[in-house]
């Protein structure tokens, strides 16, 4: 599917994912998925699908997307999460509902340029829903990376520096 229709995001895992500790990623991407009110969730190799929502349209992660897919695919020794989304729905509704606007605006206001500027209002509104939507799948794709990755027990800088200024810190409260 073409962009509009399906957007795709790549993550790659710092964590090693090797075949002892797949089954345990790939049940968390479902629990996750279902827990975000994602529904007809399959594992199937090593690709989790799903499909619509079991919650709101309006609110909803899932409320806006037809389907999608993670994959762990092994690329150069390492693992990168491959996320498709396909949004077909929502997008043929913009398009219909921004047009029946315009229509409405042109028999309302004659051949003036504003059933033009209607139409452009309304197709800008459609696209920041689904920039909004873009974003917050990209946002949750990395959300579940950087959460496999504590899951597999890939500890970063970040993490270390922490620890330390913790252990820092308790040796002043022990001071006190």
């Amino acid at each position: 599917m073409p962009f509009p229709f399906s957007v795709s995001y790549t993550k790659r895992l710092k964590a090693v994912i090797t075949d002892d500790n797949l089954q345990q990623v790939l049940d968390y991407i479902q629990k996750t998925i279902v827990e975000n009110k994602g529904d007809n969730v399959l594992i199937q190799d090593n690709t989790v699908s799903y499909g619509g929502t079991t919650g709101a349209v309006r609110g909803s992660l899932f409320g806006m997307v037809d389907g999608g897919m993670f994959s762990l695919v092994t690329i150069d020794r390492g693992t990168t999460l491959y996320y498709k989304v396909v949004m077909r729905r929502n997008s043929i509704l913009s398009i219909i509902l921004a047009t029946i606007f315009a229509m409405g605006t042109l028999c309302t206001t004659g051949f003036s340029q504003s059933w033009l500027f209607s139409l452009v209002a309304f197709i800008f509104i459609s696209c920041g829903n689904a920039m909004i939507s873009w974003f917050m799948h990209e946002d949750f794709g990395f959300q579940i990376v950087s959460n496999i990755d504590r899951l597999i027990g890939f500890k970063d800088e970040v993490s270390n520096i922490d620890k330390k200024h913790d252990s820092d810190s308790e040796k002043l409260k022990s001071w006190f």
